[in-house]
């Protein structure tokens, strides 16, 4: 019974919520201007600035690959570090961190998209790094 109730609620819930995205994405699509639009929109180019970063400006394929490959190099780093350091992250199940070559062969299969794994993602993982 419990699970004929949550498939029921399951049904309802998505058929409710896409009313409300489906107005949202006509409206995106059509180039209707909304208040929270506006609001995000300024926002948005506030944080630009900050960066230093020109709206109007398109980047040439030089700028897009040292943007790109900026971006890999940060994500590369950063889940070298949680997965080499996840014994000193929070919830602790007494799982060790990885050697930095698994670590590091374990993000390029990320980076790449590949799927070559070394390990058992359940056993090797901490809850903190296997998310």
């Amino acid at each position: 019974m419990d699970m004929v109730i949550q498939i029921c609620v399951l049904i309802c819930g998505t058929l409710g919520m896409t009313v409300f995205f489906g107005i949202h994405i006509s409206r995106m699509i059509l180039f209707d201007i909304e208040t929270l639009n506006l609001t995000l929109k300024k926002i948005e180019i506030g944080f630009y600035s900050v960066l230093g970063i020109n709206v109007i400006k398109q980047m040439n394929w030089k700028e897009y690959f040292f943007a790109l490959f900026l971006t890999d190099i940060i994500v590369l780093l950063f889940v070298i570090l949680v997965l080499t350091f996840q014994n000193f992250l929070p919830l602790l199940d007494g799982k060790a961190g990885l050697y930095l070559d698994l670590a590091f062969n374990n993000e390029m299969g990320f980076i790449a998209g590949t799927d070559l794994q070394h390990y058992i993602g359940s056993a090797t993982f901490k809850l903190f790094s296997n998310n």
